[in-house]
């Protein structure tokens, strides 16, 4: 769908595209995952899904946004990605998943969401982000009743895969701002 490459101009004070939220997302966890874990990170194909998510096993952090726009960033990965970058993160080694790996997946997504709201704001005015829940089930599905699209961004790091998923809308009760629209055919998120 869309290259992933974590760098690329994002137009300050030009409507929401979708190439501006990608582009947001690559770099906040390439920072991240560089200046706080120390490790490269390289990005499979960017991807978009309808509906719910579902079949996942694991470790899952959501956060909400909040604002003119809303929706829900999600980081989803296997519990032995999680234990891993929880011992880069803490300098703790963790073979399972207890409360110190599940907040410190929380943090992850805190500090990589929480960039990429920075960016996403220069956009749509300004975005509140929620405590991140972090949750550990098995064959779990995810469902956003803000947006039925999800934009989805495979991590790589370590050998390992972590997705990271975005669904953001206008907030049609928002009185931050004028209504928006969704070009599906142009995948531009623009005021009307």
């Amino acid at each position: 769908m869309h290259a992933c490459s974590g760098q690329g101009e994002t137009n300050k004070g030009m409507p929401l595209t979708k190439e501006i939220m990608i582009n947001a997302i690559c770099a906040a966890s390439e920072e991240v995952f560089s200046t706080m874990l120390g490790v490269q990170v390289a990005y499979g194909p960017v991807y978009a899904q309808q509906g719910s998510v579902s079949g996942s096993d694991g470790v899952i952090a959501l956060i909400g946004i909040a604002g003119s726009w809303i929706g829900t960033g999600t980081i989803t990965c296997a519990p032995a990605f999680a234990c891993r970058i929880s011992s880069l993160l803490l300098m703790t080694e963790y073979q399972s998943v207890d409360n110190d790996v599940l907040d410190a997946l929380a943090e992850i997504a805190n500090m990589i969401f929480g960039n990429a709201k920075t960016v996403l704001e220069e956009h749509v005015g300004p975005l509140g982000l929620s405590v991140p829940t972090v949750i550990m089930c098995k064959d779990f599905n995810t469902k956003q009743t803000a947006s039925e699209l999800w934009t989805g961004i495979p991590l790589f790091a370590e050998g390992m895969q972590m997705d990271l998923r975005l669904g953001l809308t206008p907030n049609r009760g928002s009185s931050a701002g004028a209504r928006h629209a969704f070009d599906h055919k142009f995948g531009v998120l623009a005021h009307r």
